[in-house]
Formats: structure tokens, sequence, C-alpha cells
């Protein structure tokens, strides 16, 4: 899968929405994609933070752990995991910009198993549909960080409205 990239401006400072997103703890509390999160690790979150995060994904649960690896506090941060044969990063940064936010994420999923580069290469001509479905998880993500960090309330939508 080529990396995906989506970025939002957000109305609050750049120190609310950079709290917001490394409150990993608290995230299945604003973010309506994420079931469950177990934190590994004690104290304030930063380079080494690991998590394990429950997220219904293509109809089944996924749990996945999680570790916080280049961090720059109140700035950017970048995510690790490995899933499915596959290794998936994400970066996350906060730029100022005309008095609020702007949050561009970047998230990329590289085969390192034998079965993960088997299965890429026979679905190959799907590739459109998995990067469209992530696009829009993660651009869901990032509304759902934007709600919380304007003060709106998370209105969690039925399982069965998701895809």
């Amino acid at each position: 899968m080529s990396p995906l990239k989506i970025a939002e401006r957000i109305a609050a400072p750049p120190e609310r929405v950079f709290a917001l997103a490394t409150d990993s703890e608290h995230a299945a509390d604003r973010i309506r994609g994420i079931d469950s999160i177990q934190i590994l690790t004690l104290g304030d979150v930063g380079l080494g933070t690991r998590w394990r995060e429950t997220r219904m994904l293509m109809g089944n649960h996924a749990t996945v752990e999680l570790t916080v690896g280049d961090f720059r506090p109140g700035r950017s941060y970048t995510t690790k995991a490995r899933a499915c044969g596959c290794e998936c990063k994400g970066f996350l940064t906060c730029e100022p910009v005309n008095g609020g936010t702007r949050r561009p994420m970047t998230f990329d999923a590289q085969p390192t198993s034998i079965g993960a580069r088997v299965v890429t290469t026979l679905f190959a001509p799907l590739d459109w549909l998995m990067q469209r479905q992530a696009q829009r998880r993660l651009a869901e993500d990032l509304a759902d960080l934007c709600r919380a960090a304007a003060g709106a309330e998370r209105h969690r939508r039925p399982e069965e409205a998701l895809p």
C-alpha cells in the first residue's frame, strides 16, 4: 500500500490538539473507531510508550500493540505497530496556523512476512479499495479529534453503521 496522507485544520491551539492526540488512555472516549485501549507503560506519553488498541476493521475486532517512536513534545510523534505480517507506521504532527492547528497525518503499511507479501501481490487489483477504507478511517479519526479539540461531545455510531 502507498502511504496515505490526510490533513485537517483544527480551531484549537496546537498544545491542546497535541495533548488530546497523545492522551492514549482516553482515546476510546473521543475516537469512534476505537473500541478499547489498554495502556502497557506507566507515566507520561513519550518515546517508547506502548498500548494495545482494539478497533473494528473490515467487520472484525482487531487488536494491535502500538509503540511511540520519534517524539517531539507539543509538535509530533510516530507510532509503530506490527499487524497481519505488516510493519505499520503513523506520523502525526501539530503545526500552528492562523490561531489554530494544521494536523497532517501519514500512515504506511509495508508487508514484512512472506504471507503478507503473497496476499498483497494476489490482491493488488483491490489495493485501491483497501486504501479507500484506510483513508476513510484516518479521516474519521481526525474528525473526531477535531470535535474533541473544539469541545464538542463525542457521539459514537452504532457498530452496525461501521463498514
